[in-house]
């Protein structure tokens, strides 16, 4: 736990061991340190390009040159990198990589500007050409899932154009997926779980899709809360203590009133400000389920305050 005293360390033994330069980056990123992470990164790239310069074909030194042009922000030389590697070995795992490099790209322009119409166009053109380089990249319908979210009820003519050639671009199961997602957002349950059963067919083991598909079950009516438990939990399996599965997981457990589990699953989504509105909902009924009213009323009074 003492990260201040060990990129100390780190930052020196990579001076004779320049492996370690992107491992220091990201250390020196966590604690905050953002120009020493920078500089320690740049070095990892020198370190790398040469090495690439002399044996091109090295699919480890590849891979690491891509991800410190990643941590640097240079996605696009990272993409050109790895999609050279691909030409010159044929392994496949550069696509998958040049996907996520997108996803990254994607991701940053995001944290910056979330829900505008340029954000949102300049996200969906980044992830069109991840669907292309890596169309079965579960980084990448994940990715693909959110944005179809974000522009969801975006009126601009631009973003509406993007999002239709989006959802042409990705397999029928990826199709599927996102629109079932949105559906189960917009609150049609019923259209949204045709869309993610037939999603299910080929990407059964996606996490987020297995999360949306326990959703729409529980909300169903009749709800089918012992499949969607079984959904959840093995979403959670594949992203273990993600909030938004055990969010999920809890709200089931609420209905199943199994009520001191829904509290354990809730209180670990609230530190997600998305979620709290609901989290704090079904905290109010466990807790008021377990005799704690005043606990109860806390709860539901602060749902009630959040939009």
């Amino acid at each position: 736990g003492a990260a201040s005293d060990a990129v100390v360390t780190l930052s020196s033994l990579a001076n004779s061991n320049p492996d370690l330069h992107l491992t220091t980056a990201i250390l020196y990123f966590q604690i905050g340190n953002l120009e020493a992470a920078d500089k320690q990164a740049e070095q990892a790239e020198r370190y790398y390009s040469s090495r690439l310069s002399a044996n091109p074909s090295d699919i480890d030194t590849r891979f690491n040159l891509a991800k410190a042009l990643v941590f640097r922000q240079l996605e696009q030389q990272a993409v050109q990198s790895l999609s050279d590697g691909f030409k010159l070995t044929g392994d496949k795992r550069f696509l998958d990589a040049g996907g996520e490099a997108l996803v990254a790209w994607a991701n940053r322009i995001a944290k910056k500007e979330h829900d505008s119409p340029q954000s949102l166009t300049q996200r969906m053109e980044l992830l069109i050409r991840a669907t292309q380089i890596a169309p079965s990249n579960e980084v990448v319908a994940e990715a693909l899932t959110q944005i179809a979210i974000d522009c969801a009820e975006d009126s601009n003519q631009q973003v509406a154009s993007l999002r239709q050639a989006l959802l042409r671009g990705v397999s029928p199961s990826n199709m599927h997926f996102i629109t079932g997602t949105v559906e189960l957002l917009r609150g049609d349950v019923e259209q949204a779980e045709m869309h993610l059963q037939l999603a299910a067919k080929d990407n059964e083991n996606l996490p987020g899709l297995l999360n949306n598909m326990a959703v729409a079950l529980y909300q169903r009516t009749p709800p089918d809360l012992e499949k969607a438990l079984t959904l959840a939990n093995a979403a959670l399996e594949k992203l273990p203590n993600h909030p938004y599965i055990r969010e999920t997981r809890g709200q089931i457990f609420v209905r199943l009133k199994r009520f001191d589990e829904a509290i354990s699953e809730l209180e670990s989504a609230l530190r997600v400000p998305a979620l709290a509105k609901k989290v704090h909902s079904g905290l109010a009924i466990a807790d008021d389920g377990i005799g704690q009213k005043e606990l109860a009323e806390s709860h539901l009074q602060t749902a009630e305050g959040l939009s």
